[in-house]
């Protein structure tokens, strides 16, 4: 997994993301409290995750239980 951030924004590259809905998560410290800041679908074949307008932050994607995956 590798990550860029630049220009104001922020992505994610993987060779295989698990499709489904995943929450978006960031907070001022890698401590927290992690807020949910987006809900991103993803599908077959996904292998990156953009964000526009990405506040510098501590980010992380959780896979919502039970979503079904996008296509």
């Amino acid at each position: 997994m590798a990550q860029h951030a630049g220009d104001g924004s922020f992505t994610l590259s993987a060779r295989l993301i698990t499709p489904g809905l995943y929450d978006v998560q960031a907070a001022p410290s890698m401590m927290g409290p992690y807020r949910t800041v987006a809900r991103l679908p993803v599908g077959w074949g996904t292998r990156e995750l953009k964000l526009g307008k990405a506040p510098p932050a501590y980010y992380r994607f959780n896979r919502r239980a039970g979503a079904a995956a996008a296509r």
